[in-house]
């Protein structure tokens, strides 16, 4: 019976075994799928995910560092990107993992995080086109996942750095209302300050102000509340509303104990009382933070501001001593550079000392300098020019004296060259009596000298009164066809521009122009001011050719462009369109060739060939922008004494603006009348501190 029991027992199994099998085990499926599923879910976790998450964390924590040590300092524009070589190698092995994983376990409940890891790290490789299509990816494909607010915030992020800012700010607002309404307030406070960086990037800043106060007031994370305010901070400070910046930047301290931020926020509430003239509390601040142990590392930013403050106070000696101190204590740094950069205007603009000025403004000669003090650079070079001619004046003076005294051979040898000594003397006497110079020669040496001496008081220097003098000086000097009706038209634009000065009528000069080289380029130029207009119109190849070389330009035939200007360079070497031509070979190897070494060397021909013209200036004002070579030799300055002032009138000496940075764009007239247009100085006697 047992038997019979056992084998009937058997047999319904066996007939239960073919049912299940015949029905392809659909009763099992469910149970299959979850074992199949959670078998995935382990194999990508630990093959793939795991070491690429730990990854990511290390690369970003090395990201972050290396931000945190870059604080309070100027990075050179090329590397604001870079990241740490071994976090950048780590996110590569992010993205090779993370990839495995959508490859080869597609159906893993891991791939949502994978490709916002991968996105992630393609954002921090500055990948922002290959970040953007996997955000795009994961949204697309996982739109329930719980990972979206995440992916929607790492999206608007990567459109701000594309520049796709309304597309930014759309997908912010739609992460604001989702993240509200799913009570994720740490990525609403996000969203939110990252609207208010996409309102400052488009100049929306009454809505920028109202996003960083809702980060403030609405997120509970100090670090974000301490951005907020700091960023509020930046956009009043940088709307000149420095009232209000000086109460957001004080309230900095109340979310933070990080010695950097209460560092730059009282920093910059101090300068903000100094823009408001408030010195002596702006002093009380700088002092109080100078004396705190902690902020030794930001020292050198610190007594700048407080010469800063001594300087527009009034209070010169004080701000000479710390800038003096700056430029010696932490030699080649930042600050160095810039104190030299007060100290070289200084005694430029209000000292009229211009050899303590080239000494201070020679320390920025170099590739290294921050882009803030760049003009030292230039001041440096024509400065150099200065002193140059002032030594090519005095070699002619001597040379003149020895010359008189050779011809009345019955008198005493009066040579007066300062610092010659009695072999110098023998040696110019031998020159003169060789017949190597005559009078007349030398006049136009110092004609000549005086011209150079113009050229820097009208387009690098800039002092008006002086150009005017010294252009003057070369015409009653020596009168020559090939430089006076240049000299005539420059003295007839400083006449134009500077109307309060005391110089004669533009259209003394025209006259003269019109009058004594009716031959000239120029003096076609000056007939049309003067309303003359039945002059005969001469048929002009350098026009011609010029306008040959803007219509390839227009197709974008820059080669051709450039061959095309350099003839006319070649062809037309007296025309007002050489320097022109020559300007547009600088603007096309800079904007359109990507050849800023390039472009450097031709701003400088320019400058060279050209000095006087609105091109040179032009060229002297886009020679700052373009990143300098280390191959730029420094000149060996043999300055004179004060005494070689004694001719320069004196003047009332004001500083000047700064000029804004030209945005890249195609060459225009109007780019080079802008950059060459003389540079008006306001009363404020800051100018330059920054």
């Amino acid at each position: 019976m047992e038997h019979t029991q056992y084998v009937r027992t058997c047999y319904i199994s066996f007939f239960l075994l073919m049912v299940f099998l015949a029905s392809g085990c659909s009763v099992f499926t469910p149970v299959g799928n979850t074992i199949s599923q959670g078998y995935e879910n382990t194999v990508s976790y630990f093959n793939g995910y795991y070491n690429a998450k730990r990854l990511f964390n290390e690369a970003e924590d090395e990201v972050f560092a290396a931000a945190v040590a870059v604080r309070g300092k100027e990075v050179p524009g090329n590397q604001v990107s870079l990241i740490p070589g071994s976090a950048k190698q780590k996110f590569g092995q992010v993205i090779d993992k993370c990839s495995n994983i959508l490859a080869f376990h597609p159906t893993s409940s891991l791939v949502d995080d994978a490709l916002l890891l991968i996105g992630k790290s393609f954002f921090y490789q500055a990948e922002y086109l290959k970040a953007e299509r996997k955000f795009t990816e994961l949204l697309a494909q996982y739109p329930k996942s719980s990972l979206v607010l995440e992916a929607q915030l790492w999206y608007a992020m990567t459109e701000e750095k594309l520049g796709n800012w309304d597309e930014g700010i759309r997908l912010s607002d739609a992460t604001v209302l989702s993240a509200h309404s799913s009570g994720e307030k740490k990525i609403e406070g996000q969203a939110h300050q990252l609207l208010g960086l996409l309102y400052r990037r488009t100049k929306q800043t009454e809505k920028a102000i109202l996003e960083y106060e809702k980060t403030i007031a609405l997120s509970s994370d100090n670090e974000l509340k301490r951005d907020a305010q700091v960023s509020l901070g930046d956009i009043l400070f940088a709307t000149d509303k420095y009232q209000k910046a000086i109460e957001a930047y004080l309230r900095v301290q109340e979310y933070t104990s990080d010695i950097y931020f209460t560092y730059y926020s009282k920093l910059q509430a101090s300068i903000a009382f100094r823009k408001i003239g408030e010195y002596q509390k702006g002093l009380l601040l700088v002092n109080a933070m100078i004396e705190d142990f902690r902020n030794k590392e930001y020292l050198p930013a610190l007594f700048f501001e407080r010469a800063n403050n001594y300087f527009v106070s009034g209070k010169r000696d004080e701000a000479v001593n710390d800038y003096i101190h700056i430029d010696t204590t932490y030699a080649r740094t930042e600050y160095a550079f810039k104190s030299a950069f007060q100290l070289g205007m200084m005694y430029e603009r209000e000292m009229g000392n211009y050899k303590s000025a080239l000494k201070y403004y020679s320390e920025l000669n170099s590739p290294n300098v921050p882009a803030a003090v760049a003009e030292g650079r230039q001041k440096y070079f024509a400065l150099t020019r200065y002193f140059n001619a002032w030594q090519q004046r005095a070699t002619a003076d001597s040379l003149l004296a020895v010359l008189q005294d050779t011809v009345h051979s019955n008198k005493n040898d009066t040579l007066s060259l300062a610092g010659s000594d009695t072999s110098q003397r023998a040696v110019i006497q031998s020159t003169v009596r060789s017949n190597v110079f005559s009078a007349d020669s030398l006049h136009a040496l110092k004609a000549i000298v005086a011209q150079e001496l113009g050229d820097v008081f009208y387009s690098e220097v800039v002092v008006p009164d002086s150009a005017v003098y010294w252009y003057t000086q070369s015409l009653e000097l020596n009168s020559d066809r090939m430089r006076s009706p240049r000299i005539l038209y420059i003295l007839a634009e400083l006449s134009r521009t500077n109307p309060k000065k005391n110089i004669p009528a533009p259209e003394e000069y025209y006259h003269r122009l019109s009058h004594d080289y009716p031959e000239s380029v120029y003096a076609e130029e000056a007939r049309r001011f003067l309303g003359k207009t039945n002059s005969i119109a001469k048929s002009d190849g350098a026009a011609d050719s010029y306008s040959q070389a803007e219509t390839m330009l227009e197709k974008k035939q820059y080669r051709e462009a450039l061959k095309k200007l350099r003839a006319t360079v070649l062809s037309y070497p007296n025309s007002p369109l050489a320097a022109k031509s020559e300007f547009a070979i600088g603007w096309i190897l800079e904007h359109h060739m990507a050849q800023p070494e390039s472009a450097m060397v031709q701003y400088k021909r320019v400058i060279k060939n050209h000095a006087g013209t609105p091109y040179a200036a032009a060229a002297s004002k886009r020679a700052l922008e373009v990143p300098p070579s280390d191959t730029v030799k420094i000149d060996t300055v043999k300055s004179i004494d004060g005494a070689g002032n004694k001719d320069i009138p004196k003047v009332q000496k004001e500083p000047e603006t700064p000029n804004p940075k030209p945005e890249k764009r195609d060459l225009k007239d109007d780019d080079v009348e802008q950059a060459a247009a003389p540079r008006r100085r306001p009363k404020d006697s800051s100018k330059g501190i920054e």
